[in-house]
């Protein structure tokens, strides 16, 4: 029987990551979502129930998975309504503002026996997955650096929630969430944290820079946000003394869900033969290889869920990782106002 499933909020993160894929998975039956945007919602999905407000819609007994998409701020108080009242729950990244408000979720999780579990999409980009493929075909050695980068060019501030000077808001908890969580996934929490976080638009009113360096035990993987680079840098660059790799353009799939490709497509989640990476292989002067990106499955998410909600595999992300991106946030925010490396464990 399809997963009875409802969603609080309906902006670009329901439109966009979220209904393409569970509109269209027969594993999952969408009964509604809460909004203010009433007209809108009825216009675009009439078949789709219009809750008065979040709390209707949890309280709504045959709901059995609430997706979270509202402002981050809200993330813990609805997370925390949602598993009290005995749902399953998906919750946009951030997980939440604070390390001690995941590391609650989790206890009431556990005692609710209900599944939690964050939408980190980007664990199924395309580069993350070609990235593991070459670290599990030992390529790069002992890894020495990992760079990553997500940059773009908007020198104006804009007038949304998201930059305004509100809990949750800036590139930390927006991107940064994201490429913590990408090196969490693929190397584990770091040893130590040192970063540097600035406002540098002007009238910003929170923070459009982010700078963060991950020490592990032999290596260190460096994360780089700024929107004011209007010059191509690498995506990714991972070093090794067995060679490089180096990956340039973004990962294809949101802007494919954007412009309304269907993920069932079978050119979804494929990659421009020109954007492909390189793998520099050892000794130097080695000639440079093509690596095919792997295809991006951001569908993976939803179909793992599906399958854990049944009891057939594990959470699609554990909410104990996404939690440990909520401390690494809190240890960065704390390191650069401090000036200082701070350790993790």
């Amino acid at each position: 029987m399809a997963i009875r499933t409802g969603i609080i909020g309906y902006g670009m993160s329901a439109k966009t990551f979220h209904l393409p894929f569970i509109l269209n998975m027969e594993e999952f039956h969408v009964t509604g979502i809460s909004t203010r945007k009433k007209e809108i919602l009825a216009e675009e999905q009439p078949g789709l129930t219009c809750y008065s407000g979040p709390e209707a819609l949890i309280n709504d007994g045959e709901i059995e998975l609430i997706i979270i998409t509202s402002p981050n701020e809200s993330h813990f108080p609805l997370a925390k309504k949602a598993l009290e009242a005995g749902k399953h729950v998906v919750v946009e990244k951030p997980f939440t503002i604070t390390h001690r408000e995941s590391l609650n979720l989790l206890k009431i999780a556990a005692k609710s026996q209900r599944i939690l579990t964050v939408f980190h999409n980007r664990r199924w980009d395309g580069d993350i997955l070609t990235i593991r493929e070459l670290l599990e075909q030992g390529k790069f050695g002992n890894l020495s650096h990992v760079e990553s980068h997500y940059d773009r060019f908007r020198p104006n501030v804009r007038d949304r929630w998201r930059e305004k000077d509100v809990p949750g808001s800036g590139l930390l908890y927006d991107l940064g969430s994201h490429l913590i969580d990408q090196m969490i996934h693929l190397f584990g929490s770091p040893l130590w944290v040192q970063a540097d976080i600035a406002r540098q638009r002007e009238g910003a009113e929170t923070d459009d820079f982010v700078h963060i360096l991950l020490g592990y035990s032999k290596f260190r993987a460096e994360l780089h946000i700024s929107v004011l680079v209007n010059a191509p840098v690498p995506r990714f660059a991972v070093h090794g003394d067995n060679g490089s790799y180096i990956k340039y353009h973004l990962d294809p799939q949101e802007d494919q869900l954007k412009a309304g490709k269907p993920f069932t497509d079978g050119s979804f989640g494929e990659e421009a033969d020109e954007h492909f990476g390189s793998y520099y292989p050892a000794p130097e002067g080695s000639t440079p290889l093509v690596i095919p990106t792997a295809r991006g499955r951001y569908q993976n998410f939803y179909s793992t869920l599906a399958s854990a909600i049944q009891g057939t595999s594990e959470p699609p992300v554990d909410a104990g990782e996404a939690a440990e991106v909520m401390k690494i946030i809190e240890l960065a925010k704390k390191s650069s106002q401090q000036g200082k490396r701070l350790k993790v464990k």
